[in-house]
């Protein structure tokens, strides 16, 4: 079942309607394009709790980005379950389920079968040392003081910088600076993007363009694709993707 995205009167419907049949809640926190509005994730945290239903964070792309204690810390509303990955590794592939004691315990084999509550948890990959070693150092980086500051700070600067060049260039009125933390883009569609309806209702071919001519003046993003800054970034970058974003964006809404 899908329930639309920052719609917590459907969400709550469906939750009481088909409950029975429900194990569990997966919800992107924040999304690449919008994040949750308020009320959107206390609702489902209030629904779940109500239901005796698992709430899970996909935390894919979120996670260590927005903060490092991941949607949780940023929204302050606790899920039971989240899955990392991406960022998590620093470039190498990783991923990790994190979440409550009472619900992680399920996979402890000292419960001995499904009579005690046991459910078998098995990857190939599981405890891969590259991968866990490269989980362990991005995180020590994370971790040092100012360092998720400071990165934030400069993608807040980029979208700044991205917002006074479409509010400038004539043709531009639709294009829109879109994206939380450091999490960035520009998308040209008439309305707020909240939901995943309204993102798809933009502009594709216009959005190519303007990542096409992105790539053209040195920027390498996945076209189509989404962007993110990293703790590699600083001014020198900020500035570069500015005079490319306001030559793109021109190339773009022609």
């Amino acid at each position: 079942m899908v329930a639309p995205y920052n719609d917590p009167e459907a969400a709550a419907s469906i939750v009481d309607r088909e409950w029975r049949d429900i194990a569990a809640v997966i919800v992107e926190p924040v999304q690449r394009y919008y994040a949750a509005e308020p009320g959107f994730l206390e609702t489902l945290r209030r629904v779940c709790d109500a239901r005796g239903i698992v709430l899970i964070y996909d935390e894919v792309v979120t996670g260590f980005r927005h903060a490092l204690g991941g949607a949780a810390e940023l929204t302050g509303i606790e899920p039971d379950l989240s899955v990392f990955g991406k960022a998590l590794g620093g470039g190498l592939p990783v991923s990790a389920v994190a979440g409550r004691e009472e619900v992680m315990s399920h996979g402890d084999p000292k419960r001995g079968g499904p009579e005690d509550g046991y459910c078998y948890v098995t990857s190939s990959q599981a405890g891969n040392p590259l991968g866990c070693a490269a989980a362990l150092a991005t995180l020590n980086e994370l971790s040092r003081p100012g360092v998720m500051q400071a990165f934030h700070r400069f993608a807040e600067d980029l979208k700044a910088g991205l917002r006074d060049i479409t509010g400038r260039q004539q043709g531009a009125a639709a294009a829109q600076v879109v994206g939380s933390g450091p999490l960035w883009d520009i998308v040209f569609a008439e309305g707020p993007i909240r939901d995943h309806r309204a993102a798809a209702r933009a502009d594709s071919a216009r959005h190519r363009r303007f990542h096409l001519g992105l790539v053209e003046q040195g920027v390498m993003v996945r076209i189509g694709g989404r962007s993110y800054f990293s703790t590699a970034h600083r001014e020198r970058e900020v500035e570069f993707t500015l005079r490319a974003a306001e030559a793109a964006l021109r190339a773009a809404t022609r």
